[in-house]
């Protein structure tokens, strides 16, 4: 007599509805996994660069501007969406440029920060992002130049 090997047809569909119901309740939970990731990636990019820029004005020993940009501009543009990118500037010469964002959203001060040669912000300033209608990050920037990341609906 011969024996069989593998599974028969009804096994196979059975272990594959089980399989699309694990799934289907496994999906959302894994969206907003992603988002909150999404938020925590630009939040931390964004806060090394207000690092970055507080530590070149202490190091030039003069003001260094991080202000929103455009593609296929080299000065600063005045407006609230960061999402387009932003470049660190020392008067008109440009330091450093970042691309544009994908997957969210970036609100920061219309006119940028402007850090001064001992390291002060000067004024108090906020970066919103948000990655879903219920998953944003809040970047507060003090006046002494100190930045804190304040976690707002994200799992």
């Amino acid at each position: 007599m011969r024996t069989q090997y593998g599974f028969t047809l009804i096994e196979t569909m059975v272990a594959i509805a089980i399989l699309a119901i694990v799934i289907s309740i496994a999906a959302p939970s894994f969206t907003r996994i992603l988002q909150s990731n999404r938020a925590a990636v630009l939040s931390n990019e964004l806060l090394g660069t207000l690092q970055l820029a507080r530590s070149e004005a202490l190091k030039r020993r003069t003001n260094v501007v991080l202000c929103r940009s455009t593609a296929g501009s080299n000065v600063c543009v005045d407006g609230a969406d960061w999402s387009s990118g932003w470049r660190l500037m020392q008067g008109t010469i440009v330091l450093r440029t970042w691309e544009p964002i994908s997957g969210g959203t970036l609100t920061g001060p219309s006119t940028g920060i402007t850090y001064q040669s001992n390291g002060l912000s000067g004024a108090q300033a906020t970066f919103t992002i948000t990655t879903a209608p219920t998953c944003s990050r809040t970047i507060q920037i003090s006046a002494t130049g100190n930045a804190t990341v304040n976690v707002g609906g994200c799992p």
